[in-house]
């Protein structure tokens, strides 16, 4: 199964919904320990989020909430669900 783990870039990476990038690498760890591919993707903007959709992955696991592109919040969800 191709899994992506999804973030956002802030100072340092230590504040994910997740509770911390660390959370983020030991999901990761987990899955490939599993026999699964995953990665953790930063994203900056929108052009970002289309470049996953277009990876037609099997499952995004979303760390956060939203994300800002040139001032506009997207809801990572909704994205997705379009």
């Amino acid at each position: 199964m191709n899994i992506e783990i999804l973030t956002i870039p802030n100072n340092t990476l230590k504040e994910t919904g997740l509770g911390s990038f660390q959370a983020c690498e030991n999901i990761m760890e987990s899955l490939l320990d599993s026999n699964h591919n995953a990665i953790i993707t930063i994203c900056k903007n929108e052009t970002d989020l289309f470049a996953i959709v277009k990876r037609k992955l099997n499952f995004v696991v979303a760390a956060v909430k939203y994300i800002f592109n040139n001032g506009q919040k997207i809801w990572i969800s909704e994205y997705f669900d379009k």
